[in-house]
């Protein structure tokens, strides 16, 4: 399975970004996300791999879902690589999965041509170092067809790569963890230590703990030099049967990813029902209007351009964020139009069934329910608005102001603590302080009754 893109970037490095943000330090508490979550839904139906823009654009819009909730299987022979969560309590677990996201990613590179690195202080290793002493890790795509032999010293028994090389087209992503400058390699045999042949970066693969090939009980060290085009070493390329390439690229460079990521607050979030054969067909945008005629719109889903006469089930619900749409929490109290498109971009037959739709909050509390109504769309889009008006205090979302809203406050301030939304948290800060509290709840019974 083409998965190892879906490994590196959820399974190792958003997993890794998402506990250190949280302060986990147990390994009993650490949480890690599913590869399955981000290779199933960003591989356009077909086993061929997958791209680290389309992983990272999934983990900023939508997040992830944990192993625990959408494991990977231990074994690959009945894998499913059409499969999406449709689960019983999937709707509530991607609703949650959008309050911690993916917030930004760059890229930092090496040069893969020329001899970049002659020594394990090389300047052109700073950047990469830097950023891994700051507690990050990286993500890179390799060839991966290495040569490799044993270090020297304290490194007699570890397999070091010493050169990269391509045999059959086929790429692969790894994740970079750290690096020792202190790694010896005599890479071009003569039996002395020279600078070139000093420091690796420290790679963890996706096939688990194996010692195949270059692997290290899943680790694989790369000697800095492996990054060279040409080896800052004495090797004679002519005595190898496939051309050198750089080991961190697929290009004339080693190219490495950067993510961050953090808390969200959603104050709407779209709930999308629909069944089709051709999943690789569906666009879903979401907007926000000042009237029927002029909305603001932001794309939730689009497919990531697969083959769209490729036959890709679905039937379920997908879980979106308007995001960017709310642009502050006073847009609630506006009368904005809020819109969310289904739309099938192929008129060819094979239609979209329609099921349901909503806006909810990030406790899926529903704030507009949207006609259930089954309907076929083919080659076109089924888009229906909503005009929101949402007043401080009304903390049901029933466009009225009653004891409904004061029980709701008071089971959390007084009750039973009852975990409500960042939508009701604001709703319910009727003092604007930033906290709910009893005299919260007294302007609301002043509102209504006029005393308290």
């Amino acid at each position: 399975i083409g998965s190892c893109t879906a490994w590196a970037s959820t399974y190792y490095q958003y997993s890794y970004e998402v506990n250190k943000l949280n302060n986990v330090t147990s390994a009993a508490d650490r949480v890690v996300y599913s590869p399955k979550w981000t290779y199933n839904n960003i591989n356009n139906g077909e086993d061929k791999g997958s791209s680290y823009t389309n992983a990272y654009r999934l983990l900023k819009n939508q997040g992830a879902l944990t192993q625990t909730q959408f494991p990977y299987p231990t074994s690959t022979s009945n894998y499913n690589i059409h499969e999406l969560p449709t689960y019983a309590n999937a709707v509530n677990d991607m609703r949650n999965a959008l309050s911690t996201r993916l917030v930004s990613y760059s890229t930092n590179s090496i040069s893969g041509s020329g001899t970049a690195i002659t020594s394990n202080t090389d300047s052109d290793l700073t950047a990469i170092k830097f950023i891994l002493s700051s507690k990050k890790v990286l993500t890179f795509s390799t060839w991966n067809d290495f040569n490799y032999k044993y270090g020297t010293g304290s490194w007699s028994n570890t397999k070091l790569v010493y050169r990269c090389y391509d045999s059959n087209g086929g790429s692969h992503a790894m994740t970079l963890v750290g690096y020792d400058d202190n790694v010896t390699c005599d890479i071009n045999g003569n039996g002395v230590i020279e600078a070139g042949e000093k420091g690796a970066f420290k790679v963890i693969n996706s096939w688990g703990l194996t010692n195949t090939g270059a692997n290290n009980n899943g680790i694989i060290w790369i000697m800095y030099d492996a990054l060279n085009g040409i080896s800052a070493n004495s090797i004679n390329e002519n005595s190898f049967s496939y051309s050198r390439k750089p080991a961190m690229g697929t290009g004339s460079n080693n190219v490495f990813n950067v993510i961050t990521v953090g808390h969200k607050d959603v104050a709407f979030a779209a709930e999308v029902s629909f069944s089709t054969d051709y999943r690789n067909q569906v666009k879903i945008e979401l907007g926000r209007g000042t009237s029927k005629d002029n909305f603001t719109t932001q794309i939730a889903y689009d497919s990531f351009a697969g083959n769209k006469s490729l036959s890709v089930p679905y039937d379920g619900t997908m879980v979106f964020d308007f995001g960017d749409l709310v642009e502050s929490m006073s847009d609630i109290h506006e009368n904005y139009y809020w819109k969310i498109s289904l739309c099938d971009t192929t008129n060819d037959k094979n239609r979209l069934t329609y099921k349901g739709m909503k806006i909810t909050d990030n406790k899926g509390n529903i704030i507009n329910s949207f006609s259930n109504n089954s309907r076929i769309i083919d080659g076109k889009s089924f888009a229906p608005m909503a005009r929101i008006n949402i007043e401080k205090g009304d903390l049901n979302f029933d466009r009225a102001f009653d004891y409904d809203d004061v029980d709701v406050l008071g089971n959390y301030v007084v009750g039973s603590k009852k975990d409500i939304s960042y939508l009701q948290m604001y709703l319910g800060d009727m003092n604007n302080d930033g906290s709910i509290a009893s005299n919260d709840i007294n302007l609301i019974v002043t509102m209504l009754y006029g005393t308290v």
